[in-house]
């Protein structure tokens, strides 16, 4: 089993950035975070840090940093309730974000219920309901 889960993304502009997330209800991980990286806490170990451009660049042989012509992944949360999952998304789009360019509404199965949206940087997540 590993110690801890971080998933790193690039971003514009770490104060935004850090406007964003908190407005959309993420806490931050103040021993991980310093000039150019604010650190997100997803849960119990489990982390996505946002690096500046340049830092960024520096682990990326080519430019992946351009989530306009790349896609590097989605990262995908889980709520407990369904209502949770509606009022997260909301959330992220009301604070600047934009509905998720793949799934434009509710997506709803026997087994989940998802929507996405779009970070400022134009990082793809999806919010889930495991029914």
């Amino acid at each position: 089993m590993h110690k801890s889960f971080f998933v790193n993304l690039p971003v514009t502009d770490l104060d935004k950035s850090k406007e964003y997330f908190k407005k959309i209800g993420f806490s931050f991980e103040a021993s991980y975070t310093y000039e150019n990286a604010l650190c997100l806490v997803i849960g119990k170990n489990c982390y996505v840090m946002l690096f500046s451009q340049t830092v960024f660049k520096k682990y990326i042989v080519n430019d992946l940093c351009n989530t306009a012509t790349h896609r590097e992944s989605f990262i995908c949360i889980s709520k407990t309730k369904q209502s949770e999952v509606d009022d997260f998304v909301d959330k992220a789009i009301e604070a600047g974000g934009s509905e998720h360019s793949l799934i434009l509404d509710k997506q709803d199965y026997n087994f989940v219920y998802s929507r996405g949206f779009c970070d400022l940087d134009g990082h793809l997540w999806m919010v889930v309901h495991f029914k």
